[in-house]
């Protein structure tokens, strides 16, 4: 009898096309882990783990949006800096890290494909303006971690993927007229399409306060990412 189903297991052709004689043996610990045991179950596993390593990998990435300045607007409603719109600057940024859609072992939680973690050095500037009081401008260099959750559409699943994504970050800001830096936190959240894997659209929300929050800023921005 467990010779015959050992035969039929192994040498049986899956109505989903899965050949169990030439399946690569890494996908054998997470169809355990998750408990996926019908051919069914595991073809869409074993989907999920191959469009997952399209979104695995080096990132690199550039944004645009503007930068809002809670000081900067407080002063203007004061009458201690004058200009138009200065608490609003336009701002570009770059980033570089390391992403990952692969499957966890530590929590079945992480579905492969649709729960990912990133972590990333990202670097803002803004287009400074000119006040009456002097240049204001605005800088930060962070040091990011996000959790991205990409659930698939349907009929177009393995080419676009519409999620959402949480994250925080820590680093040094510079910001008004003062050229001196501090240290900075930053809580962020957005909307993103992947798009064939390797590709990512972002609008992103980030809030940036510094330690004893006596300072707030904001950043909206629209990025492209690429994984490599």
């Amino acid at each position: 009898m467990l010779q015959a189903s050992f035969f039929i297991f192994f040498y049986t052709p899956s109505l989903w096309g899965i050949d169990y004689k030439t399946l690569d043996p890494k996908y054998y610990k997470y169809i355990k882990f998750y408990g996926e045991y019908t051919d069914k179950e595991i073809a869409l596993l074993i989907d999920s783990i191959k469009d997952a390593e399209k979104k695995t990998g080096l990132l690199l990435g550039v944004s645009t949006g503007f930068f809002y300045n809670s000081a900067i607007k407080h002063a203007m409603q004061e009458g201690s800096l004058e200009g138009k719109n200065m608490e609003y600057l336009w701002s570009v940024g770059a980033r570089f890290g390391y992403q990952t859609f692969r499957p966890s072992l530590f929590a079945k939680t992480m579905r492969p494909n649709f729960i990912g973690r990133r972590i990333y050095i990202q670097y803002i500037g803004a287009i400074p303006k000119q006040s009456n009081i002097g240049t204001i401008g605005y800088q930060s260099a962070t040091i990011n971690a996000d959790l991205m959750i990409d659930p698939n559409l349907p009929f177009v699943r393995r080419y676009l993927s519409v999620g959402f994504l949480l994250g925080v970050g820590v680093g040094v800001v510079s910001q008004g007229n003062n050229t001196s830096s501090f240290f900075g936190m930053m809580a962020n959240t957005g909307i993103a399409f992947s798009i064939l894997g390797h590709n990512r659209v972002e609008l992103e929300l980030k809030i940036l306060a510094n330690k004893d929050i006596s300072w707030w800023g904001g950043l909206m921005h629209v990025g492209y990412q690429y994984v490599f």
